[in-house]
């Protein structure tokens, strides 16, 4: 039981993974794959990660993906107010990159 829970944990850290570099790369058709994988996937970027990039709209802000900036929106509109470690939200990542 208790390796299953090891297991468990390593796909849920893969996809989060996974969730980021499609982030990176803007890739919409592979982010609509791992939310039908883990419908809660976003839920996760609630709680920090100590992850220096903050959520993956953090990082689709920054990129300029707009369409997976969107779909994340749809599914989880309050990351929008999330902070990542140097307190700015994806609108100021967005602002500062873009404007």
């Amino acid at each position: 039981m208790h390796s299953e829970k090891g297991k468990e944990s390593r796909e849920m850290d893969n996809r989060e993974r996974r969730l980021y570099d499609a982030a990176l790369e803007g890739d919409v058709d592979r982010q609509l794959e791992l939310l039908r994988e883990d419908p809660l996937i976003l839920n996760r970027y609630e709680v920090s990660k100590g992850n220096s990039a903050g959520s993956p709209l953090h990082v689709v802000a920054k990129l300029g993906h707009v369409r997976f900036a969107t779909e994340i929106l749809r599914r989880k509109p309050e990351l929008a107010e999330q902070l990542d470690p140097s307190k700015s939200s994806p609108l100021h990542n967005a602002w500062h990159t873009w404007i």
